[in-house]
């Protein structure tokens, strides 16, 4: 019997082999048996530089991709390709880097080449603030997606103002792509999101389905109880609820 959805991922793993060797001038080549070997992972490798090119490559190809609820939901089909992506460049000690798309849609990527931790330093601090502001211009940042919008994270736009422009979606004066919502403070954060993101191009984001919240028949809860929802700030006593 026919297995249509391996036909389909191959035949997308050969288009993307194709592209890249073209593109990069590098020999790609589908891995062995599929990546089953235990020391071998990915889809893609380049057999002849394989200590030289940094990337574990996976490749996906569906008929559709869940990833609207990146941002709301506990999982979504994007989270779990970069999972699994995340595990097979442990293995392979390299990179990840996630090349999908969906019936009828653009080839898009993912990769994460770096976690930059925030310490937070004082905005009076100019010792501190102008060593991280050095720091940041150095990674050449071509967007930011500031969807904290908070007045430091404001502030940080101001380190590329003169130098390394960069395009930046926030509230940040002067800033390329401006949030100009006047309700942004009286929303919830995640339709703040939405609103913010489509602004750039970031359509069709979907919150997540908690219908199941209101259901009587699904918990078998003895009374009396007490629910705790912990993890708003100190000085923001209104976010906090029983």
């Amino acid at each position: 019997m026919v297995n249509r959805s391996k036909i389909k991922g191959s035949a997308y793993e050969a288009k993307i082999r194709d592209l890249l060797s073209a593109e990069l001038d590098l020999e790609f080549k589908r891995m062995p048996l599929s990546g089953s070997l235990e020391y071998l992972k990915g889809d893609l490798w380049t057999p002849f530089d394989t200590a030289g090119w940094p990337y574990c490559i996976e490749c996906k190809h569906y008929k559709v991709v869940n990833w609207n609820g990146l941002l709301t939901a506990k999982s979504s089909d994007l989270y779990e390709f970069w999972q699994q992506c995340i595990r097979e460049a442990e293995v392979m000690k390299k990179k990840p880097l996630l090349i999908y798309r969906w019936n009828r849609s653009k080839d898009y990527v993912c990769w994460n080449d770096e976690i930059i931790i925030d310490n937070r330093p004082s905005l009076w601090d100019v010792k501190k603030i102008l060593k991280l502001a050095i720091f940041l211009r150095k990674k050449n940042f071509c967007r930011v997606y500031d969807l904290q919008t908070s007045q430091r994270s404001s502030f940080y736009y101001n380190f590329f103002r003169l130098k390394n422009y960069v395009e930046w979606s926030g509230t940040a004066f002067g800033c390329s792509h401006l949030d100009r919502n006047s309700d942004r403070n009286k929303i919830h954060t995640i339709e703040r999101h939405k609103i913010q993101l489509a602004e750039i191009g970031i359509k069709n984001i979907k919150l997540s389905d908690l219908s199941w919240v209101k259901s009587t028949n699904n918990f078998e809860i003895n009374k009396p109880y007490v629910l705790f929802s912990p993890g708003a700030s100190s000085h923001r006593p209104k976010k906090r609820w029983l």
